[in-house]
């Protein structure tokens, strides 16, 4: 198999999150698998590391300035002689005035480029700051992506939004995955999920408190809901994990006024535990976006033996369905619950769903799988591009 060089843009590469999570766990199997990875940022990592820790080179640049389209020209002239020999240039995010002019820069080194966008350009998505967008969007996120080799998307559904974007162009799907060697305590699927041991259900949302994006809203309002109808027993307890990226006070005025304080808990963000562990003390993950690129948090939950409540608009759904491991929902209080009481009335099925999603995620998402998916569509790609010139 022909050997590439692929090199990923990611600006705030190491610093914690979602997008650095794949781009690192992506990088690393490739790496495994023999394959040389650059990764370019811009983030001035704190933390010492060792060098070439994951065999990964990183490459650091120019911070970006107030200008946002403003980028390092020593980088665009990097790009432009392409001093690192790269073979395809993956370029991570959307909005991002960067990718702009390295898409530019790529294409004058002759270096062909794809757009990871990540999160899908889904209406709901749009809607937020949607006169922004929408210039942008006309000027030049349609363009930057017109002139892209490919777009590589985390789910088939992401397709459709993408044609319904008005963008035409060759499209192949690599899902997020999980290493196994990262999973505490775990040697391999068959060990099953362990118990909590409690009498009262406890349901866990793990996430940033982004009250639009997440769907936050509308769990609130759906437990009410199921509460007052008596569709949801007084015991239930939910737990909001994360981090508050500004939506914490307004979610806690919508429990009380809700009156869900007895019900809703506003933990903060855990430290001191793996997403795994702190997955493993509660009965039922739920993830009821509006919009979701993949749900990470929803493969922990498969990995640690947990059945899901997650809505059809988050990626992962369809792994959802095809492994029968939770209950998908649409993005709104009706549905969200109906899915939440569904899963209360199947109680006796709890261990049996989580069994089966370890399975899937350990048989089929995990990250040396993706590669091997992201590898024959980056070596058919640079193949077909070579072959034209």
């Amino acid at each position: 198999m022909t050997r590439l060089r692929i090199a990923h843009f990611l600006a705030h590469y190491p610093e914690p999150g979602g997008t650095t999570t794949a781009v690192r766990g992506l990088s690393r199997a490739l790496v495994r698998k023999g394959w040389e990875v650059v990764i370019y940022c811009s983030a001035q990592d704190q933390q010492p590391r060792a060098p070439d820790a994951d065999a990964i080179e990183l490459v650091r640049v120019g911070r970006p300035g107030r200008n946002p389209f403003h980028v390092d020209p020593d980088f665009l002239s990097r790009l432009l002689r392409n001093e690192d020999r790269i073979d395809l240039l993956i370029l991570h995010g959307i909005f991002n005035p960067a990718n702009l002019a390295l898409g530019r820069a790529a294409r004058r080194g002759g270096i062909p480029y794809v757009v990871c966008p990540h999160d899908p350009y889904h209406p709901e998505l749009l809607r937020n700051g949607r006169w922004k967008k929408a210039t942008y969007g006309l000027l030049f996120e349609r363009p930057f992506l017109k002139t892209a080799a490919a777009i590589q998307l985390l789910a088939e559904a992401h397709r459709v939004l993408l044609s319904n974007y008005g963008v035409c162009r060759p499209v192949f799907v690599v899902p997020n995955g999980f290493d196994p060697d990262e999973v505490p305590g775990s040697n391999g699927p068959d060990n099953g999920p362990c118990g909590r041991g409690g009498a009262d259900p406890r349901f866990l949302y793990l996430g940033r408190l982004d009250l639009h994006h997440k769907g936050l809203d509308l769990l609130l309002t759906a437990l009410a809901l199921g509460l007052r109808q008596g569709k949801l027993p007084k015991a239930l307890r939910l737990d909001l994990v994360g981090p508050d990226c500004g939506d914490g006070s307004a979610l806690q005025a919508l429990a009380r006024r809700l009156n869900l304080t007895e019900n809703v808990r506003f933990v903060g963000k855990i430290t001191d535990r793996s997403s795994y562990a702190i997955i493993a003390s509660y009965d039922v993950l739920v993830l009821p976006s509006r919009f979701d690129g993949f749900g990470l948090v929803v493969l922990q939950a498969m990995v640690a033996g947990r059945p899901v409540v997650v809505s059809e608009q988050a990626g992962i759904a369809t792994y959802v369905k095809q492994a029968h491991c939770g209950y998908v929902i649409e993005a709104g209080s009706e549905s969200i619950c109906h899915g939440l009481t569904r899963a209360l009335e199947t109680q006796n099925e709890w261990q049996n769903l989580g069994e089966k999603g370890k399975q899937f995620a350990y048989e089929r998402l995990t990250w040396d799988n993706s590669a091997a998916q992201a590898y024959q569509q980056y070596s058919e790609l640079v193949s077909r591009m070579n072959a034209y010139g």
